[in-house]
């Protein structure tokens, strides 16, 4: 064994010197290049309220100042404890963000079967605003004061009606604070959301509220509605002539906040950064102005002092909530889970219609667990993840998916929408009599394939050679497509060449092969993974110049010439009537799977123009809608 090679002393300490730097570069690299794509800032409550209002403020500002855009992804359902378990699962590499606040703090105590520890899985990022309550009472209430108010409650036991948001809510646990502080005996009235407590108390319906400033300001300067304390420790800025609770009851202090949160173990570098804008963000004039007019106050931390207000605010409400005996009540849970991104806000809307129908409202008495889903490999464990939630129906859009769902479980009933026969991939026994846990929506688009191809042939008559683009791994569905398409050329005197693609890389051979081949239009089949890449096949056929023809409207919209398909709002809706249906207590094994009766021709006539093609206007006439 050899002697070991010895350096001179200076030669060692440099090259110490680098090694110790080494490491530390790659991650400044990565916070100097961050971001360098799309980041999304998910949000546990429904577009238009404060959180949703307060996240858009600030992710147009990111998107300005750090040159990618963040985008606003709603969860709602649960508190926000969706919207904030879908951030704990995400990958910890900075986009996927999460808006956060006081609710997120509340549900640790007010639900017990959380998959997750907010505290120890959301990693602090950067805080954003602090709001106060304010205690009003209609203006023939008998008190002036809180001390007045106090007497009165105490003459007067359990006739004293306390109107809230909902159980667990901000409202709720500021009164359960104040009530654990002052003894009272008092009867709470949970209502679902500010609106309705506001009209009741207006008409003195209900007679104290410990509500948000923002909703109820403009009430008090009207004098509509009697203001008799703030709920923070100092007065108000807008109300400056209302003192504090807590001069009446020492140590009294209620306060909501929000902020960005994001994965555990996202690099520090990138928290920092993140840190830095949100913090510019809250010095801007104009962003200071907004959250003055919502009555709240800027709340600026770096991510050490906001996480050290998130476990003292954690540790203070648990204890409040745990004393008072608060708990959510369990409203059952859908699991929706979308391969291909087929659900935009349009189709949301028309599932959520659907469930309306069957008198199911998400918030009220279901909530749905949103999971979009770009990876298929991934569904085996999405599917064992939702039925670890115990999830009472499993709706599943896309093919992959329902086939997935099928395997997991046969206990939770499966809602299907898929573009393949059911009967033919297995999914069920038959159309009309399913017979066991799954049921749907089937579009069976395939069997349009002919009527595809005609109309394909009608607005470009000397487009002789056509290319189906299929994914080889879904044989079923491509073997389909494949049939329907030869049947029609044959008929129309067309002739067709196959190309595949099962990935990103080989769709972008697929077209080459396509041009190489001579083709002049490209007709897309009906798989999920296809429908997924419509941005991508748009692209495409718009540098090769070559026409499309897809089954689905989102594909029109992206950029692709002509689609031919079910209406999708339709086949929404009818998921959403069969998964109301199903909470209420039918069977999927007695509901038969529904066949769409209306089809829909989309044109793209940006895109024609940018090909070149003229569409006849008696073919822009027969077309349901025209994307111009």
């Amino acid at each position: 064994m050899g002697e070991p090679m010895k350096l001179p002393r200076r030669q060692f300490l440099n090259l110490a010197a680098a090694a110790a730097v080494m490491p530390a570069v790659p991650r400044i690299v990565r916070a100097q290049t961050y971001p360098t794509r799309l980041v999304r800032i998910v949000v546990g409550f429904t577009v238009g309220g404060f959180y949703d209002t307060y996240a858009r403020l600030i992710a147009q500002w990111l998107s300005q100042h750090l040159g990618q855009p963040f985008v606003i992804d709603n969860r709602t359902g649960a508190g926000g404890s969706i919207a904030t378990e879908a951030v704990v699962r995400a990958a910890p590499d900075g986009y996927t963000l999460l808006f956060t606040g006081s609710n997120d703090a509340w549900n640790t105590a007010l639900y017990d079967n959380l998959s997750f520890n907010y505290v120890r899985d959301i990693a602090p990022v950067a805080s954003f605003s602090k709001g106060m309550g304010v205690l009003v009472v209609p203006p023939l209430f008998p008190a002036s004061t809180v001390p007045e108010f106090i007497a009165y409650a105490r003459d007067n036991p359990a006739k004293v009606t306390i109107a809230s948001d909902g159980v667990g809510s901000g409202p709720h646990v500021f009164w359960e604070l104040f009530r654990s502080m002052t003894g009272l005996n008092t009867l709470h009235v949970p209502y679902r959301g500010a609106t309705p407590v506001i009209v009741d108390l207006l008409s003195a319906q209900v007679q104290v509220y410990f509500g948000y400033l923002a909703p109820l300001i403009e009430y008090v300067r009207r004098g509509q509605l009697r203001p008799l304390a703030v709920t923070a420790a100092t007065r108000a800025e807008a109300l400056p002539d209302v003192p504090t609770i807590a001069e009446f009851v020492p140590g009294y202090d209620a306060t909501g906040w929000n902020g960005i949160g994001a994965p555990m173990n996202t690099p520090a570098e990138i928290i920092e950064k993140l840190n830095k804008a949100v913090n510019a963000g809250l010095a801007d004039p104009r962003i200071k102005l907004r959250i003055a007019e919502f009555g709240d106050m800027v709340f600026a931390s770096s991510p050490e002092e906001f996480g050290k207000h998130i476990v003292e605010f954690t540790d203070k409400w648990s204890k409040v909530i745990r004393a008072a005996n608060i708990k959510q009540p369990e409203l059952p849970i859908i699991g929706l889970i979308d391969v291909g991104g087929n659900a935009a806000a349009p189709t949301i809307a028309a599932f959520q219609k659907g469930l309306a129908e069957a008198g199911y409202v998400e918030g009220q008495n279901m909530t749905i667990d949103f999971r979009p889903m770009a990876n298929e490999e991934r569904l085996p464990e999405l599917a064992a993840e939702l039925i670890r939630r115990r999830v009472a129906v499993m709706v599943t859009l896309g093919t992959p998916a329902a086939l997935a769902a099928k395997v997991a479980t046969t206990a939770i009933p499966v809602v299907f929408g898929v573009a393949d026969d059911p009967v033919q991939i297995g999914l069920v026994a038959s159309l009309n009599r399913p017979g066991s846990n799954v049921t749907g929506v089937t579009v069976v688009s395939s069997e349009l394939g002919p009527k595809k191809l005609e109309l394909l042939h009608e607005v470009s008559p000397t487009t002789k050679k056509i290319a189906v683009l299929v994914n080889p791994s879904n044989r079923v569905t491509s073997d389909a497509d494949i049939d329907g398409a030869r049947a029609a050329a044959q008929r129309l005197g067309l002739e067709i060449v196959i190309i595949n693609g099962s990935r990103e890389t080989e769709i972008e051979s697929a077209f080459s092969s396509a041009v190489q081949q001579g083709a002049g239009a490209i007709y897309v089949g009906s798989d999920a993974f296809l429908t997924s890449q419509r941005e991508q096949i748009s692209k495409l056929a718009l540098r090769h110049k070559l026409l499309t023809m897809s089954s689905e409207r989102a594909a029109v919209r992206a950029g692709q010439l002509m689609s031919y398909g079910a209406v999708d709002v339709d086949t929404y809706r009818q998921a959403g009537v069969y998964a109301g249906r199903i909470l209420k207590g039918e069977k999927a094994a007695d509901l038969p799977v529904v066949q769409p009766t209306k089809f829909d021709l989309v044109i793209n006539l940006a895109t024609a123009k940018a090909l070149g093609l003229t569409i006849p206007e008696s073919f822009l006439l027969r077309a349901d809608e025209v994307i111009e």
